[in-house]
């Protein structure tokens, strides 16, 4: 029975990360990535809930993310590793929780506050891979003390509503919990009947035809609002602290090449290529590769009924 609800959750969960994910990426629409990752934790916590102990509820959490994750890169979407790393990452942040503090409420609460801090960590993470540990340092220091000595009021505002939108999560976290702890498996049934037949109705039928190359996607994400103004407050530091225009075009251009090259990975399919042939290899990733087989298998079931 576990078996199956697992294998079952896990099909469910990659073919609303698929498609509607993809969708409302390319639509840009707000808050995406926070309804996502509350949308996967209700997948992980049902999970939990269908295991026997706190080790095969993280297995099972693992197990989902994993499958849903490795499904997502193969939607069709320019934006593929970056989401798919997303998706595996939350996984391992809710099963550490489980880990942790059992499969129950209390362990999946703790799951899903882990889980909840991945999208607001994640961008200071991308900004770090591009500017090196030293580099960030000395940019964030320089602005927090501008901002403590003459923009104290703008600070405190930013930081406020980024608590208050943590806080408003974790509250419909623990709703979800609750929820899902009280509710019948009809109802978990009818909602997942419900998301999986508006994502069928959101596919396309074929790989689009406007789909950028990588090198395209690339120099595209490379304008996005985020990076062009992590980019202009660096070199902005780095004008006003130079000490010679030399210093100052190789710490300007270095975070921008190091940028560029680690968004071209996250579209290339070789990397894809490799993450799938290492996942039925490598012990750590076999677990996935089997349930993946099992979700296959669900599908073709469904499509022969």
């Amino acid at each position: 029975m576990a078996t199956d609800v697992i294998t079952k959750d896990a099909a469910h969960l990659a073919i609303v990360e698929e498609v509607i994910g993809s969708v409302a990426h390319a639509a840009h629409l707000p808050f995406t990535g926070h309804l996502l990752s509350l949308n996967e934790g209700a997948f992980l916590c049902h999970g939990c809930i269908h295991s026997s102990d706190r080790r095969s509820g993280a297995l099972a959490c693992y197990e989902i993310a994993g499958v849903a994750a490795t499904i997502k890169s193969l939607a069709p979407t320019n934006r593929k590793l970056g989401p798919m790393l997303a998706i595996l990452m939350q996984g391992l942040l809710f099963s550490t929780g489980i880990v942790l503090f059992g499969r129950k409420r209390i362990g999946q609460f703790f799951g899903m506050l882990l889980l909840s801090t991945w999208a607001f960590i994640h961008p200071f993470l991308g900004l770090l891979v591009a500017f090196g540990p030293t580099q960030l340092k000395k940019v964030i220091s320089y602005y927090l003390q501008k901002l403590h000595l003459d923009y104290h009021f703008a600070g405190l505002a930013v930081l406020s509503a980024i608590f208050v939108l943590f806080a408003l999560k974790l509250g419909v976290s623990l709703f979800i919990v609750r929820y899902l702890n009280r509710e019948n498996e009809e109802k978990w049934e009818e909602w997942q009947t419900k998301w999986t037949a508006r994502a069928n109705l959101l596919k396309p039928k074929k790989k689009s035809e406007h789909e950028l190359t990588p090198l395209r996607g690339t120099l595209r994400d490379l304008r996005s609002p985020l990076f062009l103004l992590s980019f202009a407050l660096t070199w902005i530091f780095l004008l006003v602290q130079k000490e010679s225009w030399s210093e100052f075009v190789w710490l300007a251009l270095r975070p921008l090449g190091v940028a560029f090259l680690f968004l071209y990975l996250l579209r290339s399919p070789t990397i894809l290529r490799v993450f799938s042939h290492a996942s039925e290899r490598v012990g750590v990733l076999k677990p996935i590769h089997r349930r993946l087989l099992l979700v296959r298998h669900y599908w073709e079931t469904r499509k022969n009924l």
